[in-house]
């Protein structure tokens, strides 16, 4: 059940991620985003931090979605501070 929760939560951040390349950040600010960000940071954490203790547990999948959550969240506060910065 944890691998799939990781693995949509990484689909989440990639979408939001191919999805400002491919508009240019157009209407990508809504306080959902930003709730998916930290929530599957938080659960990414979660697992890493529970299953670490598993014999053969291999934490690529928790990594990964740390690492993307990391960039999505980092480029919405960017965003968000570029639009009220200038408007």
């Amino acid at each position: 059940m944890g691998k799939v929760i990781l693995i949509l939560l990484l689909l989440i951040n990639i979408s939001y991620l191919v999805s400002f390349l491919a508009f240019f950040g157009a209407s990508l600010l809504n306080n959902l985003w930003l709730g998916t960000f930290i929530g599957s940071l938080i659960l990414s954490l979660y697992y890493l931090m529970r299953t670490r203790k598993q014999k053969g547990y291999m934490p690529y999948l928790s990594i990964a979605v740390i690492s993307f959550s990391m960039g999505s969240l980092g480029l919405y506060v960017f965003i968000y501070y570029l639009s009220n910065l200038l408007g």
